[in-house]
């Protein structure tokens, strides 16, 4: 069936041990239930995933996985953005601009390592980079009293004025975080607010149209994650190409499966 992937991602905790505390209890309320303990190659960044149901207006399932400081890693990071369905972006109390800049470098060195094309391939109706993204949701650890999650998010993005380099860096990471991503939320850093606007925003991933189920998503991935660690570009098309290829070959196999079981 159709899966979508909901990414954890800390920005601003004084360690990493601290995030993962917050976001495991703020995210799901509790750590019990169907976990798949899971780590990674690059500073055992991803430290669980879960099973979550989607909302009931949707069909499917929703893999929620805790990676707290991805964004440390570029490749990592990478992989999880284009992987994600949605990312959820656990924002510290008194470190908003921090959590802010971090998308700065990282999304430089995602555009610098991604591309939706091969060279000389015909682009027209073709989905582009950004389409490819995830929706980000900040979900903000404290909001005034007198604002509110959404309002927040439209200060914490809205150009500051000033030429200091400090400013200069924010401001980018303001034109690449509203660029690179179109869909973007605002909640508060609690269980349910957390969770039920994370697995609100995570439609499945598309391949040329097609929502992918969780076998076109491994696929997708494997594709993207062996050109990174090749040193290349992932390019989108590629990914979405394989994995259809992969649905149709399953396909084949269970019809023909099929066919020899009844004559």
């Amino acid at each position: 069936g159709e899966v979508s992937l909901v990414s954890c991602v800390s920005g601003g905790w004084a360690s990493r041990r601290e995030s993962v505390g917050v976001l495991g209890s703020k995210v799901l309320g509790t750590r019990s239930g169907d976990e798949v303990p899971s780590s990674s190659s690059e500073g055992g960044a991803t430290v669980w995933v879960r099973r979550e149901a989607l909302s009931k207006s949707k069909e499917g399932s929703c893999v929620v996985c805790e990676c707290c400081e991805v964004l440390a890693w570029p490749k990592l990071a990478a992989a999880t953005l284009l992987a994600s369905s949605a990312v959820l972006y656990g924002v510290a109390e008194g470190r908003e601009l921090e959590a802010l800049e971090r998308w700065g470098g990282v999304l430089e060195a995602l555009m610098s390592s991604l591309v939706a094309f091969s060279a000389g391939e015909d682009e027209s109706g073709r989905e582009s980079v950004f389409g490819a993204m995830p929706a980000l949701v900040w979900a903000f650890e404290r909001v005034d009293a007198a604002s509110s999650p959404a309002k927040a998010l439209e200060g914490l993005l809205a150009a500051e004025s000033g030429f200091s380099d400090e400013a200069s860096r924010r401001n980018n990471a303001r034109l690449l975080s509203t660029s690179v991503f179109k869909r973007r939320e605002a909640c508060r850093l609690e269980p349910r607010a957390a969770s039920g606007a994370a697995t609100q925003a995570a439609m499945p991933k598309l391949a040329f149209g097609r929502p992918c189920s969780g076998a076109m998503l491994a696929t997708m991935l494997r594709v993207w994650c062996a050109a990174l660690n090749a040193g290349g570009k992932a390019v989108v098309v590629d990914a979405h190409r394989a994995a259809l290829e992969g649905l149709y070959e399953r396909s084949l196999r269970a019809a023909l499966a099929t066919f020899a079981a009844e004559t």
